[in-house]
């Protein structure tokens, strides 16, 4: 690589980094706290697993014909730091919620349509970085790039959740959540600011006439047809979306069992974030080292085997620090999930859509993701919370199995093309 690129390179990691940095503290100023804050302000158990559906459900009708548009966009930077920008200030708009809703009777459907809401510019932001980011830094360096960025993240959120949580018990409510969220949206400013010092790639901006790939992968002929050409990638994205369902189901039982069963407070969803965080932070490097290794789906499949047995081990966890100790297990499963997921998609969408195929892959989940929350609240009416997170480890349990076997189809597939070629 030229010194010039691997200067540029470098530059953008750090900024990456720091970006990474100033959104986790934004996020753990509000993302931790909506299911309590929503209890606390009278949801009902419909409204708190709709805290889950509801903005996957806007997710799922903005991702594709939004996807359509990032990718013709010439200056995907801009509009990327755009799209933060109007998810972000739903944080100032949170705060004001005691002011602009005077009924308390209104105040918790209104919270929960306002996290939906935020997740239409927040949607096809999430699609547009991860795009984005695919072109800023290859796929050579991602593995390494991705775990430092969040390993940094991890390490900030710690301070972040336990400095909100102590803050928010000890003020009146909701004056604590208020003066939260503001900061959280002061941090997201920082956040997009430290964005746009990262440098867009040369030969990225689409042109102005999209080509005829991006003219046709919305057709679904043209995605039938193209099933076999990017065969690893559909199969990759059922199995995601089978593991998906049973990880969107524990979503809602994980805040009821804490709060009204075990009693938690704020501090202690802190706790538990804090806990989360510090296994997360010693176990990304791990993960990013077996990556290179053996391969990101196949230590993907192991780090969902992970998760799945958590729901299960929730069960038996009568106290409350023992949720404590079983979320440093949960933080060296997400953290291997999220990371190696984020690099299996990237790895196997087709880098001319790959806009396109990240945004079937997230709407895909974010269907599951409608459904998965009620389906858990309904498991828990109907044979109890604790049967529910049974259920919710089985679902798990299927669809980490469905990821290895994916891994090992392709493989066979490789190895079959090998041979052909050969011969």
């Amino acid at each position: 690589m030229p010194k010039q690129e691997r200067t540029s390179l470098a530059h953008n990691i750090r900024w990456n980094n720091i970006n990474g940095i100033f959104s986790t503290l934004s996020q753990n100023m509000l993302a931790p706290f909506t299911g309590i804050f929503a209890i606390k302000l009278g949801a009902p158990d419909s409204l708190i697993a709709a805290l889950s559906s509801w903005p996957a459900l806007v997710s799922l009708l903005t991702m594709i014909p939004g996807a359509r548009y990032v990718d013709r966009y010439p200056r995907q930077k801009r509009l990327v730091a755009a799209l933060m920008f109007f998810n972000r200030i739903f944080f100032f708009l949170l705060a004001l919620l005691p002011f602009l809703v005077t009924d308390p009777n209104r105040r918790p459907i209104v919270f929960v349509a306002m996290i939906a809401l935020m997740n239409v510019p927040g949607s096809l932001a999430v699609i547009a970085w991860q795009s984005f980011m695919g072109k800023v830094i290859p796929a050579t360096e991602r593995g390494r790039a991705f775990a430092k960025r969040n390993q940094l993240m991890s390490l900030c959120g710690i301070v972040a959740s336990l400095l909100a949580g102590r803050i928010m018990d000890k003020l009146v409510f909701p004056t604590g959540f208020q003066i939260m969220f503001f900061t959280g949206f002061i941090l997201a400013m920082l956040e997009i600011a430290a964005f746009t010092q990262v440098i867009e790639p040369k030969g990225t901006h689409a042109t102005a006439a999209p080509t005829e790939a991006s003219k046709s992968v919305f057709n679904w002929a043209s995605m039938q047809a193209g099933f076999h050409r990017h065969r690893n990638y559909w199969l990759f994205a059922g199995a995601s979306l089978l593991f998906h369902l049973g990880w969107q189901m524990g979503w809602p039982l994980y805040t009821k069992y804490q709060v009204q069963i075990l009693g938690a407070t704020t501090t202690w969803v802190s706790v538990f974030g804090v806990c989360q965080s510090l296994s997360a932070v010693a176990a990304y490097p791990i993960w990013a080292k077996l990556a290179d290794r053996y391969s990101n789906q196949r230590m993907l499949a192991v780090a969902t085997l992970g998760m799945a047995l958590t729901p299960l081990l929730y069960v038996f966890c009568t106290e409350l620090w023992m949720l404590a100790m079983l979320s440093l297990l949960i933080g060296v499963s997400v953290a291997g999930t999220v990371l190696l997921l984020f690099n299996t998609l990237l790895e196997l969408s087709p880098e001319a859509s790959r806009t396109q195929y990240i945004a079937y892959h997230n709407t895909a989940t974010n269907a599951t993701a409608v459904v998965a929350p009620y389906a858990g609240i309904l498991l828990s009416s109907l044979t109890g919370i604790r049967w529910a997170l049974v259920c919710t480890a089985i679902a798990r349990t299927i669809g980490a199995a469905a990821l290895a076997l994916v891994y090992r189809l392709g493989q066979k597939h490789v190895a079959k093309t090998s041979d052909a070629c050969n011969f």
